[in-house]
């Protein structure tokens, strides 16, 4: 059995981090999928990518990611820049921002992100708005609304399923705690957890 934890939008909140780390310790997690935006907002960014590179398997590049003139070691923002912008990881199309231009925020722009590009699963961060979209063919131009959090959502296999993961920074959605998600192989279960501590307030 695999445990996948993909985690994003730290924004240098090291607090986050380490409790998110943490419960990936007690729940087992196997694997840790890094979404961007590891830096960028709060005061802790150097901390947080040596977290990323001790902890996480495989990671992609958030905007945030790139090289803006920031002071940070050279090793470390060579290293961020150098991150893909978009990793296939089991089964799972994995990118900071969108597969297709625009962030999908709504169910609208979810089903956009179906109909135009080709994945079985998706996972992005960015919007700080987490959500879960299903496709849908009794729908025309709108996406099914999924609610993973408490016990989750089983993905079933026949269907396609774009995950809009929370962030450990802050969100647009009214959840006051810094989030991310965990899927596991075996029972197909995808769930969002949220942490016992606050967000940031800055507005990013």
């Amino acid at each position: 059995m695999t445990k996948t934890a993909f985690i994003g939008d730290v924004h240098g909140y090291a607090p986050a981090l380490k409790a998110a780390l943490k419960l990936c310790r007690i729940e087992n997690v196997t694997t840790i999928v890094g979404l961007g935006d590891f830096v960028g907002g709060y005061n802790a960014d150097e901390e947080c990518v040596n977290l990323v590179r001790k902890h996480f398997s495989v990671s992609v590049r958030g905007n945030h990611d790139e090289d803006d003139g920031r002071e940070l070691q050279r090793q470390i923002n060579d290293w961020l820049i150098r991150l893909p912008e978009s990793i296939e990881h089991e089964g799972w199309l994995v990118t900071h921002s969108s597969p297709r231009t625009h962030r999908p925020d709504e169910s609208t722009d979810a089903w956009n992100c179906f109909d135009d590009c080709k994945f079985s699963r998706c996972v992005v961060g960015h919007a700080h708005q987490p959500m879960l979209f299903r496709f849908s063919d009794a729908n025309d131009f709108e996406a099914d609304v999924l609610d993973a959090t408490g016990d989750g959502q089983i993905l079933e296999e026949d269907c396609r399923y774009l995950l809009v993961n929370p962030s450990l920074a802050y969100n647009r959605s009214g959840q006051q705690n810094p989030g991310f998600s965990i899927f596991e192989s075996d029972t197909q279960r995808l769930k969002i957890v949220y942490l016992d501590l606050p967000q940031i307030s800055r507005k990013l």
